[in-house]
């Protein structure tokens, strides 16, 4: 009689995402999943590559919100709106607020919220009507929350304080 090996193919118990430098578990609905969230503080820009190695450093990647229930997780940290990038057409987004989304925006109907076909850099608090705190690049796969925000009224940008978000992929679950 030859001997049978069970394999364990449960995912691995949220207590030891816990357990890693920095990350915690965010739990919303069905999903749950392992994120580190770090300021790069950085200007002006998103820099992607940075962001996926400092993922990487820290035994991640970017985390991937592909469904609105993982984009709540971190809507529900910031408290407040957000904007992304769900769906295939990356030269459009979506504005959502708690509610759910309401406007979808394009490059040919607003292309002054736009640049290079990514609509982060020309974006300022002015321009939107409520504070922003995420993008999500459906591109990159990447969702940073900032607190970049014009003081002055000729509308100047001051420094953005960029957060990358880092996922543990092994711990995310989307059926609780």
């Amino acid at each position: 009689m030859v001997p049978v090996t069970q394999t364990n193919n449960d995912p691995p118990h949220p207590d030891t995402c816990k357990r890693m430098f920095g990350y915690s578990i965010y739990r919303n609905k069905n999903v749950q999943m392992c994120l580190l969230i770090r300021n790069m503080n950085m200007t002006y820009g998103v820099d992607f590559r940075r962001a996926q190695a400092h993922c990487s450093i820290f035994g991640g990647r970017i985390g991937i919100f592909d469904t609105k229930e993982k984009l709540e997780i971190l809507q529900r940290q910031t408290r407040c709106l957000w904007v992304n990038f769900i769906g295939d057409d990356s030269a459009g987004y979506t504005w959502g607020t708690k509610q759910g989304f309401t406007e979808v925006y394009n490059e040919e109907k607003h292309s002054h919220l736009f640049f290079w076909g990514q609509p982060f850099i020309k974006m300022t608090k002015s321009d939107l009507n409520g504070q922003r705190c995420g993008i999500y690049s459906h591109r990159f796969r990447l969702l940073t929350t900032e607190s970049c925000y014009s003081e002055s009224t000729e509308g100047s940008f001051k420094s953005c304080f960029i957060h990358e978000v880092c996922e543990k992929s092994l711990y995310t679950r989307d059926d609780l």
